[in-house]
């Protein structure tokens, strides 16, 4: 038991018992699903454990089954859907919501059988084939195409690129990974074969985010592989078969929020966000455009080892995750390079607390906004129980969904920044990911590519940091609008040398910590601040100036709104401003 806790820790997992029945929350959009059928397999074992523990919450929970709603023309948004559909009217926003994956197939690809999982797939989930319609009132609503139509609709694309060089192949995958969907036609589902070899194949798998998430494709790939199986043995799969759809879920959600039936988790939400909201600026390289870009780009660089192992020892003592002390990694880099004390970080999480949620595709996807506060003489320790504490709380009452809180919080829209927050974190565990390298399905060797990175970003930042066999990776997404590559770099170099000085010292305070390399520190003390040497000709600045003002002393030398000063105005202003300072304060030169 002890080693199995240990792992439900490690995948960033809480088990709660509320109102008598065992209650599961992951902060990871993509946990392994392997484990949670361990713990499903195990639940009254778990939860016998936590109740000699008395480890109880007084958090209420919405217990009863999600009802199946009446056939109708269509259906009302969820939350979530309701902002994305907005944000998507606009066709940079809608391609950067494209939800890819990429799978290389080796050996003999039976077309039939692929076609005919899809279409069983199409039949399954209503999510597969719902189009986003506004109605007369000029409202969007889900429509829920008939399984026939929509099955008619999607075709799987194939080319046979053989003969093509690499570069042909990698340009029809990055056209598959970026082309926008059209929400009122459909289908917001797109699968390419592409044939690079006698016996191998390039799968891409692209979703649109407003039917789907993380562990929706998760799910779909699952499926589809189990019904391609199947259909290659002549026989037929053998799902479970859905209790409810995502419109049942939409249409649920939108009465718990007319009912106030999440009122507790909405009263937390406006508490913890109360008062002036901090907006995190961030030294950019370039200046912010006026309205929000989607251009992004990305590093993935692996995190030294050590490190890794060193930081999760230190969570451990503290009875945190390792997502815990990633993230208050996170806000201490953001700390140094913002000097802020209040600030805002996005961290989504699965958003499948309720038991009906099992193995339903669709936007299920909640970011929780994270408010943390790391003072200047807090130690990293005393900063990881904060965060632990935001954390869980914020795990809590996760269930209120965020785009309703943007609603409620009636904020100032600031079209230049994604609202409450512009840095997001992530975690994945792949470590026992059942989508693994080399898996035979079918005949067929199947491998993910990592393929899938497009160059666009939500946010100014996202770190997610990624668990696989091979160790911890971090992948930075960031707007290149205001970013260069080089400061994105030097900021993976920054966290992984603020984890370095909280292994070593966890009591220094965070606003001491040094984590600048010796290299860093020898190029800005010593090539960055030479005095260069007076050459012939050279003129100071102040010498400059007072030439200037000579001139043209009624020249205009300083605007501002409405404002300005001349040349001979500021001169004389300098030159009042350096007696005062030379008679008070004694100034002399050398």
């Amino acid at each position: 038991m002890k080693d199995f806790l240990s792992r439900i820790r490690d995948n960033n997992i809480y088990l709660k018992i509320v109102d008598g029945e065992l209650k599961v929350f992951a902060s990871d959009s993509e946990v392994d699903p392997g484990l949670i059928a361990e713990i499903r397999e195990r639940k009254a074992e778990l939860f016998q454990m936590l109740k000699n523990n008395s480890q109880h919450t007084e958090r209420p929970a919405v217990s009863s089954n999600i009802p199946v709603v009446q056939e109708q023309v269509d259906y009302p948004l969820s939350s979530a859907q309701r902002r994305l559909w907005m944000l998507c009217q606009f066709n940079e926003g809608s391609v950067a919501y494209n939800m890819p994956a990429v799978f290389s197939f080796e050996g003999a690809l039976d077309m039939n059988a692929i076609s005919r999982s899809f279409s069983t797939l199409i039949h399954r989930h209503e999510s597969l084939r719902t189009v986003f319609r506004q109605n007369e009132q000029g409202l969007p609503r889900q429509v829920i195409l008939p399984a026939e139509v929509a099955t008619a609709a999607f075709q799987i694309t194939y080319k046979d690129l053989q003969q093509d060089h690499e570069d042909v192949v990698q340009q029809f995958i990055r056209q598959d990974l970026q082309q926008a969907f059209d929400l009122r036609k459909g289908p917001l589902m797109r699968v390419s074969l592409y044939q690079v070899d006698s016996a191998r194949w390039i799968f891409t798998f692209v979703m649109h985010h407003i039917c789907s998430d993380g562990w929706s494709v998760d799910i779909l790939i699952r499926e589809l592989l189990h019904c391609y199986k199947a259909y290659v043995k002549g026989a037929q799969p053998s799902l479970v078969p859905l209790t409810i759809q995502y419109k049942d879920y939409a249409c649920w959600q939108q009465q718990q929020l007319a009912e106030k039936g999440f009122l507790p988790h909405r009263q937390y939400w406006i508490r913890q966000l109360e008062g002036q909201l901090p907006v995190l600026e961030l030294p950019a390289d370039k200046s912010r455009p006026a309205v929000k870009t989607y251009k992004g780009s990305s590093i993935n660089k692996r995190i030294r080892p050590q490190l890794a192992d060193e930081l999760r020892s230190v969570c451990r003592s503290q009875d945190a995750t390792l997502f815990m002390g990633l993230l208050a990694s996170v806000a201490s880099l953001l700390y140094h390079y913002s000097g802020q004390q209040d600030m805002i970080i996005g961290s989504p999480i699965a958003g499948r607390e309720h038991a009906d949620l099992d193995g339903q595709v669709g936007f299920y996807l909640n970011p929780l906004a994270l408010r943390l506060q790391p003072r200047e003489g807090m130690t990293f320790e005393e900063l990881l129980q904060h965060t632990r504490q935001c954390t869980l709380e914020a795990y809590q009452h996760q269930e209120y969904p965020f785009d309703q809180l943007i609603e409620d919080l009636q904020l100032q829209r600031d079209i230049s920044r994604s609202p409450l927050f512009d840095v997001l974190i992530d975690y994945h565990d792949n470590k026992e990911r059942q989508l693994g390298h080399g898996m035979i399905v079918g005949g067929l060797k199947i491998t993910p590519s990592d393929n899938t990175t497009q160059p666009v970003s939500k946010f100014d930042l996202t770190f997610i940091f990624i668990e696989s066999p091979d160790g911890l990776n971090l992948l930075m997404e960031y707007n290149t609008d205001l970013f260069e590559a080089a400061t994105i770099e030097r900021m993976f170099d920054h966290l992984e040398g603020i984890m370095a000085a909280v292994i070593t010292n966890r009591q220094q305070v965070i606003s001491r910590l040094d984590y600048i390399s010796n290299a860093e520190r020898q190029l800005l003390l010593n090539e960055f601040n030479t005095v260069p040497e007076l050459y012939n000709g050279y003129q100071s600045v102040v010498k400059l100036f007072r030439e200037q003002a000579a001139r043209n002393p009624q020249a205009k030398a300083l605007l501002w709104e409405d404002g300005n000063i001349s040349y001979k105005a500021l001169d004389d202003s300098s030159d009042h401003l350096a007696a005062y300072l030379l008679q008070q304060y004694n100034i002399k030169s050398g």
